[in-house]
């Protein structure tokens, strides 16, 4: 199905503060945080700029395929709403994200660092340094704008933690960040799951854990997961992207997905029927 290319440029989504420290009047408070709503946004805006008639995520393109769909991406990306300051306070810099904290609306804030839109697991043939061979290995790519957006959308449908799009915060050197924002869940040493607990959560719900042999990068031997049933492929499965809500629930914050289309591994079992997002 064709993608529709939607103009956001007169939106208004953004985490703004006044100089005193007040919500400003360009925020648009209407805006339902529910799942539905959420999902809505961050699939809207990722068809946006995937553009008319293209996909959304490239599973198993080659390099300079998506370095082309990168750019052509990057160049719709003032279509989006803007985002012109962060509220709260900086907790810290992950490998994708600056993170920020406002104990005022009880919501987690997550920058994507300058002129990177995350990482995406796909494979590649690599280089085998113990035979010079090229080899088939699952790995993480910088992802395309899309398919960040699409991450964060099938986080919210499937695992059910609303991510809201907050728009693009443009630096003064014309870098674009994309802003998601996720409601708090306590993030102190005891708010963490066991790998235990992580393990059990992903396998009653049909995931498996992809053999080490079939990943490229030692970082993620253990933490990539794969469902057959609907093709969803999982990684950074790291207790630390997963918090214990108070009524015990555990709960994914931070994972990279994507979906292996019918016939697009040769690691993987083929999907029975293809994950894809509801249509609300």
């Amino acid at each position: 199905m064709p993608h529709r290319a939607i103009d956001f440029r007169n939106s208004t989504v953004t985490v703004n503060q006044d100089e005193d420290g007040k919500p400003s009047e360009n925020r648009d408070d209407s805006c339902d945080d529910g799942p539905e709503a959420c999902v809505r946004a961050l699939l809207e805006a990722a068809e946006s700029v995937a553009g008319v008639g293209e996909a959304l995520r490239c599973y198993g393109s080659e390099d300079g395929e998506i370095g082309h769909q990168r750019e052509e991406q990057v160049g719709r990306l003032g279509l989006l709403p803007r985002c012109y300051a962060i509220q709260g306070e900086r907790l810290a810099n992950g490998g994708e994200h600056a993170v920020y904290y406002c104990a005022d609306t009880a919501r987690i804030t997550k920058v994507a660092l300058d002129g990177s839109f995350g990482f995406i697991v796909d494979e590649k043939d690599l280089l085998d340094p113990r035979n010079f061979l090229l080899k088939r290995k699952l790995r993480h790519r910088r992802a395309l704008p899309s398919e960040y957006l699409w991450r964060w959308a099938a986080l919210t449908a499937f695992f059910g933690l609303p991510t809201r799009f907050e728009g693009v915060l443009w630096s003064r050197e014309t870098l674009a960040a994309l802003v998601v924002s996720q409601p708090f869940i306590g993030n102190d040493e005891d708010g963490f799951p066991s790998w235990n607990e992580v393990e059990e959560f992903l396998s009653k719900r049909g995931f498996f854990k992809v053999d080490d042999d079939a990943i490229g990068d030692p970082v993620l031997h253990g933490a990539v997961w794969y469902r057959q049933r609907d093709g969803l492929l999982v990684s950074d499965v790291f207790p630390r992207n997963f918090r214990v809500a108070s009524s015990g629930v555990i709960v994914p914050i931070d994972l990279v997905i994507n979906v292996v289309p019918p016939g697009g591994s040769a690691l993987l079992p083929a999907p029975e029927v293809p994950f894809q997002l509801p249509k609300f």
